[in-house]
């Protein structure tokens, strides 16, 4: 049912003040239908409310290829912008026979799965997108349906309409959120069941997920501590089994770390540190929360400096800041609280966003009310191992907010593994307002159901990702012969694009785009409003680019660099193979190559 949406014509579309009607409406409808499905039992509902579920979490991406969206993360609704970028283009590399570069080694397990996605795709960068929208609606309509089994439908559908939005940022781009935001989720689920039905061994199960997901999208990392401490006094009878119950929690723990530590040795250079980013983020708040670019500013120097020496500066930087301006980590440390807490970009609900200021702003102070009255709700309710649960991840996001400073990275990205709970406690709010019943009794038979499609989905997410092995095992450095260009030219060597590139043809041609064509008005449009401080790149693409042409980003073999093709359309013809051309640079960059001949 989910692949007839590919081939159904493109949704008209309805603004009114930043806010697609059209497209909300659909998912108020579908939620309202899910909302029903959510007290029905049989598998026809169970599977409509899927497939819905499915449909509201595809939208922003369909929206995103219709109007060729260029966005922090992506250039004309597919490619692949700024970390999005460093994260594809270490993918390639290691598909490639190479290595993850700096970027991905920080954080090796999403890139691990991107490039296991490539491969089977085989290259198609448009279906890996799509595969990502399934995994994320697969584990938040896991969750939701679970939750709606404890706090009842309208707890359950809140906070999967609340988990759509915040999915929305990322939706169309290769961000490790990707990966994130759907292992916290199900460890969270899976959690909650163990709670639940008071079984050691779904707790081993979640932990192990959870600290999984924090190697994935490192954030609030201080939930590993309370969950690990309400584990123990919930799962140990006498101080026999509390003790048993440490040494084997210890092992998980270590043993996630060692293999997060092996896969990074695995698949990225010598150079690279896991988690080496933290560093970055130190400085900035020792700085008074001046945010993570500031080791740069005020070290420009230091960039020089290998991969595994700039962390190791950065942390002698910030603990001599620290140490001769104490002052300035508490202002961090207070301006972190207040990012989280005040509403704009940055707080807790900053990323619901529909484009109109005033708006917004109402909307992020509704929901923060509502959370707090739903955590009140939660704390009357502690007795209950599910709220227990919940307030040891509350605790756990709230020491961490000085080391997760949420001006960092708007909308709320860095609490990605995270992020379920704060929806969380605002649906039970909602609850609380509409004296729905709180708690709701456990059927054990739909319990451990709910347990094994959890584990099942999470083993399968963390099985791909390691999967990388095999194919690393296997990949080489492309052969190719010699190429021989014309003086002026630049050889280049590159796999032809398959579902990765952009094809831009004349306005008279086409007047709407049908993705991945794209007439030439569109692309002017959003390159016209294409965000950030990349005046330079994006003029000399606009005045490169001369349609008909193939617009994609791949690796120039002949120069091992990474690139921005323009193209004749004829490549589309070879598949499978090396492409061996000559071309110009069109850029000051030099990082846009304008084909010339090719072969």
């Amino acid at each position: 049912m989910f692949g007839l949406l590919f081939f159904l014509p493109r949704l008209p579309e309805i603004e009114r003040n930043g806010i697609q009607i059209i497209d909300e409406f659909l998912i108020i409808f579908s939620c309202v239908v899910i909302y029903i499905s959510f007290s029905k039992t049989s598998w026809l509902w169970k599977f409509l409310s899927l497939f819905l579920t499915m449909c509201i979490f595809y939208l922003p991406l369909l929206r995103i290829w219709g109007n060729v969206v260029s966005n922090f993360n992506t250039v004309l609704g597919i490619l692949p912008w700024s970390d999005a970028s460093n994260y594809y283009m270490d993918a390639l590399e290691l598909l490639h026979g190479g290595l993850f570069g700096t970027f991905s080694g920080y954080r090796p397990l999403f890139g691990c799965l991107l490039t296991v996605l490539l491969a089977i795709t085989q290259q198609n960068l448009q279906i890996v997108l799509i595969i990502f929208v399934i995994i994320n609606a697969i584990a938040a309509f896991l969750l939701a349906k679970e939750l709606s089994n404890i706090f009842g439908p309208l707890v359950g559908i809140i906070t999967l309409f609340l988990l759509q939005i915040y999915y929305r940022q990322f939706a169309g781009s290769t961000m490790s959120e990707q990966l994130g935001m759907a292992a916290g989720e199900i460890a969270f689920l899976t959690l909650v069941i163990a709670f639940r039905a008071k079984d050691f061994r779904y707790f081993c199960v979640g932990l192990f997920f959870s600290v999984f997901a924090m190697f994935v999208r490192p954030g609030a990392l201080f939930i590993i501590p309370t969950i690990i401490l309400l584990g123990l006094f919930t799962f140990s009878e006498d101080r026999q089994r509390m003790f048993r119950n440490a040494i084997l929690i210890i092992i998980i723990v270590l043993a996630t770390w060692q293999l997060n530590l092996k896969v990074s040795q695995f698949s990225s250079g010598p150079n690279s540190m896991p988690l080496g980013i933290f560093s970055y983020t130190l400085y900035g708040q020792a700085k008074g929360g001046a945010g993570w670019q500031q080791f740069f500013i005020d070290y420009p120097n230091q960039e020089s400096k290998s991969s595994a020496d700039l962390p190791t500066a950065a942390y002698n930087a910030a603990l001599a800041e620290i140490y001769n301006h104490p002052i300035g980590l508490m202002k961090g440390i207070l301006k972190s609280y207040r990012d989280f807490i005040f509403p704009g970009l940055n707080s807790v609900f900053g990323y619901i966003r529909f484009g109109n200021d005033i708006f917004d702003q109402i909307l992020q102070i509704s929901f923060l009310i509502l959370m707090v009255i739903g955590l009140t709700k939660c704390w009357l309710e502690r007795s209950s191992l599910v709220c227990a649960l919940m307030l040891a991840f509350a605790v756990g996001i709230f020491l961490s907010i000085p080391f997760v400073p949420p001006g960092d990275a708007t909308g709320m990205r860095l609490y990605a593994v995270t992020i379920v709970i704060p929806c969380l406690f605002a649906a039970f709010g909602v609850g609380v307002i509409a004296k729905k019943p709180i708690l709701l009794p456990s059927q054990k038979n739909m319990l451990l159901t709910n347990g094994t499609s959890a584990v099942l989905f999470g083993s399968l997410m963390i099985v791909m990702s390691l999967s990388v092995v095999l194919i690393k095992a296997n990949n080489r450095k492309p052969v190719f012969q010699a190429i021989t260009c014309p003086e002026g030219l630049v050889p280049v060597a590159f796999y032809a694009p398959t579902g990765s590139y952009l094809m831009i043809v004349k306005n008279e041609i086409r007047q709407t785009t049908d993705f991945p064509i794209v007439p030439d008005k569109d692309v002017r449009r959003s390159l016209k409003n294409f965000p950030g401080d990349y005046t330079i790149f994006i003029n000399d693409l606009r005045h490169a680019i001369v349609p008909p042409t193939i617009f994609t980003s791949t690796i120039n073999f002949a120069k091992n660099e990474d690139v921005w093709l323009l193209a004749p359309p004829e490549i589309l013809g070879v598949s499978g193979k090396i492409i061996r051309a000559c071309g110009s640079y069109t850029d000051l960059s030099r990082k846009i190559i304008q084909i010339t001949t090719f072969e």
